[in-house]
């Protein structure tokens, strides 16, 4: 598709060119807007296609050592990091989705939100401006770590310094869009019109949009979703220690209702978070091998691992959530989440004997 770039790529490869001030055709909203990545590949000189996959490489690799200290900051020992990142490393929207359409912001906005993630933490607020910055310009639904910082910092008495911290990000939200480095296309919608678009598709139920919209929580997460509550009580007594980052799980699944029809990008956001309330529950997994390697597996297939993808429309379409059949997604979503229910059901196991 667009010479191998896909829909969104080819958007992405106009702004980049224009960035070089090259001549290419305007690319719409809001990709007009996501000008990180680009800039970082306009500036690289490389071809576009090489310089995404190199940053995209660049970009998985560090969010691997982010899950890592994540998981190590709440007492993961080094295999149950491992377990992790492989589980992480088995999403649809990670290591292949790099791999076969490379000129996207996937990689570098999952890098920047497990970044952000560890920065509030680790109450390393500096860092989370800049990276909140960067965020705004890379995919807007990061933002939403803005709202969940703050509230966390309350108990620490600095939510009005993280507030302040995260103003620059906005500030560059609106500049970037009053004042656009690359003039998105005025003959396609705007960000606005797309909005409202998207969200009446959902509420009346075009194209079994709500349901799309469910079933791409598993199908973007596989058994990460329900790895958290294979230990019930460790996860309720983090939530309960980190409560204002709860919220980051409705506002990310209502993000994709108003974002667009490929919600389980959105949703992949969710992993890290996801991750760290399982640490006590992939420590139980990885000191049985059996139990590790029966998680991978089925992470595997339920996040479609064995499906090819040759690059071309009809297998994207088939693999896609937003234009696969309503049959096919309601056949491989709830297998996903019978794989997440099993899997935590066998972490339990392990963690009771």
């Amino acid at each position: 598709m667009n010479d191998r770039l896909g829909y969104d790529g080819q958007q992405y490869a106009w702004l980049t060119l224009r960035l070089r001030g090259l001549d290419a055709p305007a690319p719409r909203e809001p990709l007009a807007f996501r000008i990180a990545p680009a800039a970082i590949v306009a500036a690289s000189g490389l071809d576009v296609r090489i310089g995404f996959l190199a940053l995209d490489v660049a970009a998985l690799g560090g969010t691997a050592l982010v899950l890592i200290a994540l998981l190590r900051r709440f007492g993961a020992t080094a295999g149950v990091a491992l377990l992790g990142v492989t589980l992480w490393a088995l999403l649809p929207f990670t290591v292949r989705a790099a791999i076969h359409t490379p000129v996207l912001t996937d990689a570098v906005s999952g890098l920047l939100g497990a970044a952000l993630l560890l920065c509030a933490l680790s109450r390393r607020y500096a860092v989370f401006a800049v990276l909140l910055v960067v965020g705004a310009l890379t995919r807007e639904s990061l933002l939403l770590f803005a709202p969940c910082a703050i509230l966390a910092a309350r108990r620490d008495r600095n939510a009005l310094r993280v507030a302040v911290a995260t103003l620059p990000a906005f500030a560059a939200f609106a500049i970037v869009r009053i004042l656009p480095p690359v003039a998105p296309d005025a003959a396609m919608p705007s960000s606005a019109t797309l909005v409202r678009y998207h969200v009446g598709r959902f509420l009346l139920n075009v194209d079994a949009s709500p349901l799309r919209q469910a079933f791409a929580i598993p199908l973007s997460l596989g058994v990460i979703l329900g790895s958290p509550f294979a230990m019930p009580r460790a996860t309720a007594a983090l939530a309960r220690r980190e409560a204002a980052w709860v919220l980051l799980a409705p506002l990310v699944v209502l993000a994709g209702v108003v974002g667009g029809m490929e919600p389980d990008r959105y949703d992949t956001t969710l992993a890290p978070l996801l991750l760290v309330g399982a640490a006590p529950a992939l420590g139980a997994a990885a000191a049985r091998p059996i139990v590790a390697g029966a998680l991978v597996v089925a992470q595997a297939i339920a996040c479609r691992a064995f499906i090819p993808l040759d690059g071309s429309e009809a297998s994207a379409f088939a693999f896609s959530v937003a234009t696969m059949p309503a049959s096919a997604i309601v056949l491989w979503g709830t297998l996903a989440l019978a794989l997440a229910v099993a899997s935590t059901l066998a972490m339990r196991w392990a963690a009771t004997r």
